[in-house]
């Protein structure tokens, strides 16, 4: 009778467990990640990166990611938004862009209180103009910590990046997952578009 008893409290329990990710699950399949304001990341890693569809609260896609690591982006599309509530553009994108960088040196898998430092070339798009920039590209990592998504557990480091020239500079701050090899933009400025956010994480794998 108790092993009757601890075998349905395992049945009972397993569906709880099988809901935390790992890192497979993220492998050519599609992972949401819900954020603060309604929206969403689908994140998947494939051979070529781990790539992330940022959709609006109202599943429009916005913006298009292929990153190293998650958080070292390789290429970004980003579409003008339509709220379908008002039937015209939102102010947020306001810029329609196509951007792909290059580092000079690889970048590396993120290590808590560690820092990455190069330099690279940013050439984009931005409404049809065609625009070229050197950066100096500078990583730092913070310790690592354990944050609870979606009722479960993970570890996490925050990543913040920057990238530099002489006339624009963009900077964003991600969350990485060690056990899940992928990290999540949750901040970014950039003066090449004007833009500003933040946006956190509140569900993983919903």
């Amino acid at each position: 009778m108790f092993l009757r008893f601890v075998a349905v409290v395992l049945c009972l329990a397993s569906p709880a467990f099988a809901e935390c990710l790992t890192a497979d699950d993220f492998t050519d399949s599609d992972v949401n990640v819900t954020l603060q304001a309604g929206d969403e990341w689908h994140v998947t890693r494939t051979d070529e990166g781990v790539q992330a569809e940022y959709r609006d609260k109202y599943g429009e896609p916005l913006r298009w990611q292929v990153t190293v690591h998650g958080v070292y982006p390789r290429f970004e599309q980003q579409n003008l938004s339509v709220d379908p509530s008002a039937g015209n553009h939102t102010p947020f994108p306001a810029t329609q862009w196509e951007m792909e960088t290059v580092y000079d040196n690889d970048p590396p898998q993120p290590v808590a209180g560690g820092n990455f430092a190069t330099t690279g070339v940013a050439s984009g798009n931005f409404d049809g103009v065609k625009r070229t920039w050197s950066f100096s590209v500078a990583y730092s990592f913070d310790p690592e910590k354990t944050v609870t998504l979606s009722g479960c557990r993970y570890r996490a480091i925050g990543v913040n990046g920057s990238f530099h020239s002489s006339s624009v500079d963009w900077m964003g701050r991600w969350i990485y997952f060690p056990d899940l090899a992928v990290g999540i933009q949750t901040r970014g400025k950039d003066s090449r578009t004007g833009e500003s956010w933040a946006n956190g994480m509140i569900g993983l794998g919903g």
